[in-house]
């Protein structure tokens, strides 16, 4: 079948079965330290978005690009959001997160440290302490693997060879599949889950074993911004497909494609 009959197919979508909890979370608002949440559906934030800043795409549908021009062009798009843009946004994951982990028994939650223009919900992080939530940061490992350590507020933390911060002195790794949820940081998302990173590999190393199925299942989480969102991503036999979608307008199961 070629690229262009698949790529058509899979744009018609059904709802996934794959995970146990129907949580959904798209209820569409605007926050400020300043101002009340509001309602905003999402044509009118596009709109708003658009309006703010021109330079914005917020429909990226361009089936002809490589992975290298679409990971440039999204994050260009990404560091193009003003100041008030991007707090707005990431005040509405952050609450989409914390109400969406709050209505789950606490355990153990892998985050991130933004880089690059990065969606951040690390706001929210205090609050889910105090709702049980035990906090762990990536750390990278010389053999090219990546695992996982536990972060309080007060401990330092330090940058690695790419920059991004993680704890300085941990004094334990746990692997992915030790984690009841991690939030994974997207340059592209689709709605089947499927992600597109930096390139370097590092989550789909740490979670091969889930897709091979001889690892635990991790709750996935793919968090980026909306105008990252692409209608489909072609995925590699070794991408790690993500859950569930966080992004400022939504929270909820991906859907899956189907060949009918």
């Amino acid at each position: 079948m070629s690229r262009t009959k698949i790529l058509g197919k899979l744009r018609k979508l059904r709802s996934s079965e794959e995970h146990q909890s129907d949580y959904c979370d798209d209820e569409p608002f605007v926050s400020t330290k300043h101002a009340p949440r509001l309602p905003l559906s999402p044509r009118k934030w596009a709109s708003q978005q658009e309006a703010l800043n021109p330079g914005i795409i917020l429909s990226v549908t361009d089936g002809a690009e490589t992975r290298t021009e679409l990971r440039k062009r999204l994050r260009d798009q990404r560091r193009q959001l003003t100041p008030e843009q991007r707090a707005v946004a990431q005040d509405a994951a952050a609450q989409r997160l914390e109400k969406f982990l709050g209505s789950q028994p606490p355990g153990l939650l892998g985050t991130y440290m933004p880089t690059d223009g990065e969606l951040d919900i690390n706001q929210t992080l205090d609050a889910l302490r105090d709702l049980g939530w035990r906090i762990f940061l990536p750390v990278l490992q010389a053999d090219m693997q990546m695992g996982f350590a536990e972060w309080v507020a007060t401990e330092t933390l330090q940058p690695n060879k790419f920059g991004i911060l993680e704890p300085a002195s941990p004094a334990e790794l746990l692997s992915a599949s030790s984690l009841d949820v991690v939030v994974v940081p997207c340059v592209g998302l689709d709605e089947s889950g499927n992600r597109l990173g930096f390139g370097a590999g590092y989550y789909d190393r740490a979670f091969s074993g889930q897709v091979a199925g001889t690892e635990r299942r991790t709750l996935l989480v793919g968090c980026a911004f909306d105008l990252q969102f692409v209608q489909v991503l072609i995925a590699e036999p070794w991408d790690v497909p993500m859950k569930y979608i966080l992004t400022e307008s939504k929270l909820r199961p991906v859907t899956t494609p189907t060949l009918e």
